[in-house]
């Protein structure tokens, strides 16, 4: 309710207050794990209207929201959430949503912010690195796979996972950008890159 009582406040263009309180809230909420699938997808629904309400011109990020921005996000990964992720990827969020979630807080971090030009934020389940020459983020998923439901035959997600976001996208690359990972498991056989189509979004 606070959540969107700030949204109705930013879209009227009124500047408001307690935005970065609702975040620390959501931290301390998120770290002792969801009791329930809905637990997630309310955490989700609120992280989503913050970026949305951090778009606007009377909110901007401080780097305290996006610590707890990247804090509640690893919070939500931590494995004793597994099995509530898997109930609520049936109602409702995919990786896919997740990975946009992310990516469209990243692109909020580099056009709003004005005192933060480089950021490093490292959590259990997450590193993100944000750079202002564009608008670069990185981030780096580190138990991602066991969340992800790839079971088609005998298939695992067998590394990190690493979404980056440049924006305005660059027209080439003069040499291509290379990136290795550690599997996670020994013994895999006919291991495959994959590599995330954003046309199929």
């Amino acid at each position: 309710m606070m959540t969107r009582e700030h949204l109705a406040k930013a879209q009227r263009g009124l500047p408001g207050e307690g935005v970065s309180e609702v975040i620390q809230t959501l931290v301390e909420i998120s770290q002792d794990g969801a009791s329930y699938s809905g637990d997630l997808l309310s955490a989700i629904d609120v992280l989503r209207n913050m970026t949305e309400i951090f778009r606007r011109a009377y909110y901007s990020p401080t780097p305290g929201d996006v610590q707890n921005f990247v804090q509640i996000i690893s919070n939500l990964l931590a494995e004793e959430n597994r099995d509530k992720w898997e109930e609520a990827q049936l109602m409702g969020p995919n990786a896919r949503e997740l990975f946009r979630l992310v990516e469209d807080f990243v692109d909020v971090i580099g056009f709003r912010m004005k005192d933060l030009r480089d950021a490093y934020q490292v959590t259990d389940n997450l590193e993100a690195d944000d750079s202002s020459v564009f608008v670069v983020g990185t981030v780096l998923y580190r138990n991602l796979g066991s969340f992800l439901a790839l079971q088609r035959n005998t298939t695992v997600l067998n590394s990190k996972v690493i979404s980056v976001t440049v924006k305005p996208p660059p027209r080439s690359l003069l040499t291509p950008l290379e990136i290795e990972f550690a599997h996670m498991y020994n013994g895999t056989t006919n291991q495959t890159c994959i590599l995330w189509d954003e046309t199929d979004v």
